[in-house]
């Protein structure tokens, strides 16, 4: 794991020095190497052949050269194949794999990599940048054009710092306003953008072409015996690790598997926060009795008005998903023990454990009673029961992607349906109605929310988090079930939760799915209430006054993680003209 910087055109030698921006991502080590047509630097996490691992790596000739942020977790396999080629290594850890690859199989090598990965490859002989960004975004890589030729990095500080421009982008503010978070290629600032999700960039003779080379599909595997290899591999490294245990089925079931592969107890980290609000400590300890695990609780206090800008500023894109605060707290407190942990991750999109899955196909056959929701007040908690008919009636009537966005928009968002009608339209046409959902979730939410915060908030603290449940050969199992064993009235995840009934008893297995959201709206009126005032204060001229005034809670917190980005995005770039 690391940070990766590079540049492709006219780079200066100081240029490099950019990636010093990118330290807490890999404060382990460096490494850079410069050509008249390129450079590239890293910083590195050591994780994986701590003494001989270091990058950049190259080919036996040296004119093919690579920087990889992630983990290649079968790279014992990949060796082994071309060792029996003839390849050389001088190391035996999993990046140097990358350029040999490349030899073999030219462009189509990443299609043999199975982990989460960013690639910058440098083929000296052809003057050819390769960028390739693993199946599900999993580790970020932005692009820029800067004055030294076309920009890339882990995070967008060292492109600002590079000349990109940091003028908000209206349209991508828009969708976030809409999603809580900016999808596809867009970052929130016009001056850069994201190498898409399963995308490799090929860039020679001063042309640039993109193509995807990976998209989710169905495809049958055995489900249990393609979750325990996938947790088997994420289990590779040289340096100790343990699995974030909350309670819930997802990761229950990956420490399970996980304790099965050990020789030594497993070691599992739940977090308990002050505000009891949000504390998973018991249903975390159930899950450590019943596997063994060493198992330890780690207290922490919060100081939300305190850390929320440190928080937005360490996202480098406006998200309004509130699960950023704990997963923050959370990670800062595990960075002290270990260095890699294993989440649950991406099991309810794989799976089918949001209720949503449930009721969209049930608001499609209401299509012709929509009207009769305005009979109906939409008041009352998340499960009052004439809320949900309200809710559901409202989206009967819509269009399959405006009804699917209307489910979980933070605003009215039929005018940004488009972000999901192209999903719609580009989901493999073998999908069920449900897998078409699942599939959309995979190819937007996981990747432009859940990845980008797991990513960020855990390489601020120089924590690697692994994500084993987006292993595409779960992916595929998952996408390929019969909907009936993903969804069954209104019961989710059938499938897993016969697994986890199977490994851990019906108690766990029928544990309702908890949310690991904190207390945002009482926070509002008490801890954040004097930052939330002034950050709505200061969106004049780039959000309506109006919308803030009568803003939900929900659209408040999205009003504020706005303001605190765009306020500590400006920040940023005066910080980085200075210096």
């Amino acid at each position: 794991m690391c940070g990766i910087l590079g540049i492709v055109g006219r780079p200066r030698p100081e240029a490099l020095d950019a990636i010093e921006l990118l330290r807490h991502r890999g404060p382990d080590g460096e490494g850079r190497w410069s050509g008249e047509r390129a450079g590239l630097a890293m910083r590195r996490l050591a994780i994986i052949d701590l003494e001989t691992g270091d990058q950049p790596v190259a080919n036996e000739r040296g004119d093919v050269v690579a920087i990889v942020n992630g983990e290649l977790y079968n790279y014992r396999e990949l060796r082994a194949e071309l060792e029996a080629r003839g390849h050389v290594f001088r190391g035996v850890g999993d990046v140097e794999v990358v350029p040999h690859l490349y030899e073999e199989y030219g462009e189509r090598f990443v299609e043999h990599l199975r982990g989460m990965f960013a690639i910058a490859l440098w083929d000296e002989s052809n003057a050819r940048l390769l960028l390739a960004r693993d199946r599900f975004g999993i580790k970020p890589l932005y692009l820029a054009d800067v004055s030294d030729g076309l920009a890339f990095s882990s995070e967008l500080a060292p492109l600002l710092a590079l000349g990109a421009s940091s003028e908000p982008d209206l349209e991508a503010i828009a969708d976030y306003l809409v999603l809580g978070y900016v999808p596809g290629t867009q970052t929130g600032v016009l001056g850069a953008r994201k190498l898409a999700p399963g995308a490799l960039l090929v860039h020679e003779d001063g042309r640039t072409r993109e193509e995807q080379w990976w998209r989710p599909e169905p495809r049958e595997h055995p489900l249990e015996e393609t979750l325990a290899e996938a947790v088997r591999l994420h289990l590779r490294s040289d340096v100790p690790l343990a699995v974030l245990l909350s309670g819930g089925l997802d990761s229950s079931l990956i420490a399970s598997l996980a304790a099965h592969e050990l020789d030594l107890p497993l070691r599992t980290f739940t977090v308990g926060f002050s505000d009891a609000a949000y504390d998973e400590r018991e249903p975390a300890r159930e899950i450590a009795r019943a596997i063994g695990s060493q198992h330890e609780e780690l207290m922490v206090e919060t100081d939300v008005a305190e850390d929320l800008p440190a928080i937005a500023a360490q996202l480098e894109q406006p998200l309004a998903d509130p699960a950023a605060i704990p997963l923050w707290y959370l990670c800062r407190a595990v960075a002290s023990e270990v260095k890699v942990a294993l989440a649950g991750d991406g099991g309810d999109e794989v799976f089918g454990g949001y209720s949503r899955y449930a009721w969209d196909p049930v608001a499609a056959r209401l299509g012709a009673l929509g009207p009769l929701a305005r009979l109906l007040p939409e008041r009352g908690g998340r499960k009052n029961v004439v809320r949900r008919a309200s809710k559901l009636l409202k989206h009967a009537s819509k269009p399959e992607a405006s009804r699917y966005l209307s489910w979980f928009a933070l605003m009215d968002g039929d005018a940004r349906a488009h972000v999901f009608e192209r999903l719609f339209v580009d989901a493999p046409g073998d999908l069920t109605k449900l897998g078409r959902l699942q599939w959309v979730d995979l190819e937007s939410f996981v990747t432009d929310n859940l990845m980008l915060k797991a990513d960020k908030l855990s390489m601020a603290h120089s924590l690697e988090l692994r994500v084993p449940l987006l292993d595409h050969h779960v992916v595929e199992a998952g996408l390929a079930l019969p909907d009936s064993e993903k969804v069954r009235g209104v019961r989710t995840k059938v499938a897993i939760r016969r697994i986890v009934e199977r490994r851990l008893g019906r108690s766990i297995a029928r544990r309702p799915k908890q949310g690991f959201d904190p207390p945002v709206e009482r926070w509002l009126q008490t801890d954040l209430r004097e930052l939330a005032g002034d950050a709505l204060a200061s969106l004049d001229g780039l959000v309506d006054r109006r919308l803030a005034e009568r803003a939900t809670p929900a659209q408040t917190y999205a009003l504020t993680m706005l303001s605190l980005w765009r306020t500590g995005l400006e920040s940023r770039a005066r910080e980085l003209v200075r210096h």
